[in-house]
């Protein structure tokens, strides 16, 4: 009967799919299938009260099932019900202290009802415990936004650990985003290398991994606008020896060399392709400005110098106008 109901409502005939069931109960075929799939239907047909029944006639049947107290808990949580919806989501947990939906859920309604720290608890020691992505996702967010980022990272360098293909890019550009957030470019930039080579088969990357590297990049080159000139600043102060500044100089070049070199290689989307060109432009500008820096340093020209700030402004003011907002800014 149950199998005969699933065949009528897959074919959108979802009122006779009830009525084969409701047959099968009244003919005396109670089973938690039966009313867990009937109460299914009847949600889909916007029938909550008896849905609900169905659903704690199939918890009923079978205690030890956690589908039909998810579905209530679910349902509850739905009607604003959270004291109700905690409630089903302990019981799972009771039985099936590893049930990950009924730990997200739980999180949740602790959220929605103000216990804040009870959701952060909980995700935690489910992340610590279970390879479960969706956890470890939702703890990166909860920690991050409680300003715990040590604990986001760890939970997002585990779900880079666990995954493959998008998830893993997602998982990566989320990374980089934290990065940022926390002023540690490099790594930044490191996850945003990551991100791109998962979708360099592909040919263009999407818009999502494009302004993660984007924004990792151009914050990659304002540092090294910022180091440029304070080197030339301790070079004027006679706090740095010439020598010295050259190899900071060197040093400084080397890594805008990287980060053009990354943004190059990749395909941007056509929704980004004006923007990017204008980004290697501006890239462009700063690589002249820090070759008319190494020029100031090496052989002391006053013109050299000028050269440098003009560069270097313009550069950074065509970055402004391209670069999307940092991550906690």
């Amino acid at each position: 009967m149950c199998e005969q109901a699933r065949r009528l409502a897959a074919d959108g005939r979802v009122k006779q799919a009830i009525e084969v069931l409701d047959n099968a109960a009244a003919v005396g075929l109670r089973t938690p299938e039966l009313y867990d799939l009937r109460a299914q239907l009847r949600l889909a047909t916007g029938d909550e009260n008896s849905a609900e029944r169905d659903w704690r006639r199939a918890a009923q049947l079978d205690p030890a099932n956690s589908r039909s107290r998810l579905a209530l808990a679910r349902l509850h949580g739905r009607r604003g019900l959270w004291n109700d919806a905690i409630g089903y989501y302990r019981e799972i947990l009771l039985v099936e202290p590893r049930n990950a939906d009924a730990v997200l859920g739980l999180a949740d309604a602790y959220q929605r009802i103000g216990r804040t720290v009870g959701a952060q608890n909980l995700l935690q020691a489910a992340s610590e415990d279970l390879d479960d992505r969706r956890i470890h996702e939702r703890w990166a967010r909860v920690a991050q936004e409680a300003g715990r980022p040590q604990d986001a990272e760890h939970a997002l360098r585990r779900i880079v650990a666990m995954s493959k293909g998008v998830a893993r890019r997602d998982a990566l550009i989320a990374l980089a985003q934290l990065y940022l957030s926390l002023d540690r470019p490099q790594d930044a930039l490191a996850a945003a290398r990551e991100a791109v080579s998962l979708e360099k088969p592909t040919g263009a990357v999407s818009e999502t991994t494009y302004d993660a590297i984007a924004l990792a990049t151009d914050y990659e080159v304002q540092e090294i606008a910022r180091s440029l000139q304070e080197t030339l600043t301790g070079l004027d102060a006679r706090s740095l020896l010439r020598e010295d500044a050259f190899a900071a100089v060197v040093t400084t070049r080397a890594r805008l060399a990287d980060a053009q070199e990354l943004l190059s290689q990749i395909a941007a989307p056509d929704s980004r392709r004006s923007a990017h060109a204008r980004r290697l432009y501006a890239y462009a500008l700063a690589d002249e400005a820090s070759l008319n820096a190494l020029a100031n340093v090496d052989l002391g020209l006053a013109d050299q110098r000028a050269a440098f700030s003009t560069r270097l402004a313009e550069a950074q003011t065509e970055i402004s106008r391209l670069a999307p907002a940092r991550p906690g800014r």
